[in-house]
């Protein structure tokens, strides 16, 4: 059966004028022939400027297979400018049937394939020609079978006791104490059943309830023996303490505008008392007493002898005297007098202090949402949130945001919410933007993120954790926090304040413990616990429980308030059981060596060489090896150089020759590969030099470097080796020709 094709609308180009890097690696990986079972058709360009590959795939398809997928398929691959999308991968062949996972477009030919779940800024990091092409591959043969399609996706075309509180700001002392005639505060009455709550809204002006503030002379503590049942006796109790309270309310009423809302409106007296132990001492503290007339502002006028009712309205008097009839018949009602909730005593609360450090928050999600919230209510920190998603339905399982704000984007939501628990502003400003596209934010993400102390990432995104490693400002500490993907872990990475031990390391850091410690075997263990919640392919989200992520959101907070003030970086893992008992596993750290090598980064530090050494001294005299263990960023070009595993038994080992044997190595490799979840994998090899040699490569050196580097390209891979000496280990990247010395410590 002969195959007819859709042709692709563009010029041909030769592979060496391609502009993005991505179009030239699969043009180059394909034109090589490395992987036999592709094979370069042609490269083009768009009118638009986007760049074509169209290769020919083989593919693995039996006799009876539930879609028409060939032995034999083309599919083009259109990269665009920029790369910031995922690649979008056409198959070709006319009559390709209508299957599932494919991407809806304007023209139904050619059909574009949906070859991967994951974002492209994850994907991306790793994104290579080899696994491409076997990506496609996979994706045509389980699709030929019908084993492509999830079971539960749906098809797609997609008080003092007995008093009621009166809650004042918590600034209020400090307000009264900078204003020589403090205007009256508007108070609120809320009734819930049978109990009274008299709250102050600083924002508007008195309506329901006028609060009047005065302040007497400072006294020896104890004024205040007996509650005064009216206000001409609260004028004689505050006069023995040097307060003429009418004196003090008729300069005020001479002095204010008196509107008709506040003439009608009952008064509030609050009397703040300084106390002394000993007359002519300092003041020790200040008490607060609260009391509500009876009556109205304009009837309290009226009795201290300025005001005169006229029908429902009241005017001005001239020369007149207190009405001591009036002012003893307006009844006492006795008020306790509390604060609204400040950062200061949250943190009393919660037996810490306060701490005002300004701190990003990228991702106010599940976990983020509930860090946030804990280290708010403890005082902890002023926030900025910085998130693009949109609360739905299904995050109220796990938010702390609710029903409500279905609909608006969670850091608005989260912001009013923050903002609400105490009276001083928790999260000043919030930034709906994609760190990793912020686009025409760019500036303003560069602003929110330059105007901290700390950024914290909470997103749960390698990709978020990595661009952050290097951006914005190389002076502002990052920290990141996240689940495994069961959430029976909590992860804690956090820069020293030099930083020296940089996120992007720590990760690296992280996962070497995983591999040496085998009570976190199961860390990445595999998540097949994920639900559907839309229909799109990659609306998937992880089941759960908000128990686990209540408790380690508890353990984050108070495990940032402990490092956060501290100079030192931190990796820890907290790993919980079935029973909730949880354990933390503190990790070495240590701050992170960069040495640049033929345009790669390769980031190592001084664990991965003392462990090199170490397993050097104990084989000499003779020469030792084994292979290397870390992983590429293929987006930043750097070479992530972790740990190594030492020479396998079968090895053989002389005082001038080393040969790597392989028993027991292919599973060691992926073992370190299942507890990291890919993290970690072979990049390379290593052996060592005797004393009294250097580094430099012998010709047995050079051949095993020319294997490991055609080895390495069946990956898209650098090559890399290392060789261990007395004095230093010699590391190379690319090429024999390309080295740098890792120096022992000093």
């Amino acid at each position: 059966m002969v195959s007819r094709y859709v042709e692709v609308p563009g010029g041909h180009v030769a592979a060496a004028d391609l502009r993005y890097p991505r179009s030239k690696s699969l043009s180059h990986f394909l034109f090589s022939k490395i992987n036999p079972h592709a094979e370069l058709v042609e490269v083009l360009r768009t009118p638009e400027g986007h760049e074509v590959v169209v290769f020919d795939v083989e593919v693995e398809v039996s006799q009876l297979r539930r879609h028409d997928i060939r032995p034999r398929e083309r599919l083009a691959i259109i990269f665009r400018e920029q790369e910031l999308l995922h690649p979008e991968v056409l198959a070709l062949r006319e009559d390709f049937p209508y299957v599932p996972h494919l991407n809806p477009r304007d023209e139904e030919i050619p059909r574009s394939i949906c070859l991967y779940e994951e974002d492209f800024d994850e994907l991306r990091l790793t994104w290579t020609p080899a696994g491409f092409i076997e990506r496609a591959r996979w994706w045509l043969s389980e699709t030929a079978k019908g084993t492509l399609h999830g079971e539960d996706q749906p098809l797609e075309p997609i008080l003092l006791g007995d008093f009621p509180p009166l809650v004042l700001p918590s600034n209020f002392l400090q307000t009264v104490a900078d204003t020589n005639s403090p205007q009256p505060l508007g108070i609120e009455l809320r009734r819930s059943g049978s109990r009274e709550v008299y709250v102050a809204q600083p924002s508007t002006p008195a309506t329901a309830f006028a609060a009047i503030a005065v302040t007497s002379p400072p006294h020896v503590h104890g004024a205040i023996r007996s509650h005064p049942r009216n206000s001409k006796r609260l004028n004689e109790i505050l006069k023995g303490v040097g307060l003429d309270l009418f004196d003090d309310l008729r300069k005020r009423l001479t002095e204010w505008q008196l509107s008709p809302v506040l003439l009608n409106a009952p008064p509030i007296i609050i009397v703040i008392l300084p106390k002394q132990r000993k007359t002519g001492t300092e003041v020790e503290r200040l008490e607060l007493w609260a009391f509500l007339l009876l009556t109205t502002v304009g009837e309290l006028g009226v009795g201290l002898g300025i005001l005169e009712r006229h029908g429902s309205s009241f005017g001005r008097v001239l020369g007149g005297t207190p009405d001591d009839r009036l002012l003893e018949g307006m009844t006492i009602y006795v008020l306790n007098p509390t604060f609204s909730l400040s950062r200061l005593g949250a943190a009393t609360l919660s037996g810490t202090k306060p701490n005002p450090q300004r701190i990003a928050a990228i991702g106010v999600g599940a976990l983020g949402s509930q860090v946030i919230e804990s280290l708010v209510r403890t005082g902890f920190g002023i926030w900025t949130g910085i998130d693009s998603d949109v609360f739905l339905p299904h995050n109220a399982a796990r938010h702390e945001l609710t029903q409500h704000e279905v609909g608006r984007l969670k850091v608005e939501g989260m912001q009013i919410k923050l903002n609400a628990l105490l009276d001083e502003i928790a999260m000043p400003s919030t930034l709906e933007a994609n760190v990793l596209r912020p686009g025409l934010k760019e500036t303003e993400l560069h602003e929110a993120l330059s105007n901290v102390e700390t950024i914290l990432d909470m997103s749960a995104s390698l990709p978020v954790a990595r661009k952050l490693a290097y951006y914005p400002d190389k002076r502002i500490r990052r920290c990141s926090v996240f689940l495994n993907p069961s959430g029976s872990d909590l992860v804690l990475l956090c820069e020293d304040k030099n930083r020296r031990a940089r996120l992007d390391w720590l990760e690296f850091q992280y996962y070497r413990e995983l591999v040496s410690n085998q009570a976190l075997a199961l860390h990445f263990e595999a998540d097949a616990n994920r639900i559907r919640y839309a229909r799109s392919c990659r609306d998937l989200t992880s089941l759960v429980p908000q128990h686990l992520i209540a408790m380690h959101s508890g353990i984050a907070s108070h495990a940032l308030q402990q490092c956060l003030p501290r100079p030192d970086a931190v990796v820890r893992i907290w790993h919980s059981d079935s029973s909730m008992n949880v354990k933390a596993y503190a990790v070495e750290t240590c701050p992170v060596v960069d040495l640049t090598i033929d345009r790669w980064r390769v980031c190592t530090d001084r664990v991965f060489a003392r462990k090199l050494r170490k397993h050097r001294q104990a084989q000499l005299p003779r020469e030792t090896g084994g292979v290397l263990i870390g992983n590429f960023d293929q987006e930043n070009r750097v070479v992530y150089l972790a740990d190594m595993l030492p020479s396998p038994p079968d090895s053989e080992e002389w005082p001038t020759l080393y040969v790597r044997g392989s028993q027991g190595l292919e599973s060691a490799v992926k073992r370190v590969r299942e507890r990291t979840d890919n993290q970690l994998q072979y990049i390379g090899e290593w052996h060592s030099h005797p004393d009294g040699y250097n580094t430099e490569p012998s010709g047995d050196d050079k051949t095993v470097f020319g294997w490991l580097a055609e080895h390495a390209a069946r990956d898209s891979n650098p090559p890399v080796m290392a060789i261990a000496g007395e004095k230093d280990i010699r590391i190379f990247v690319g090429s024999i020709d390309n080295c740098a010395l890792l120096k022992p410590e000093k």
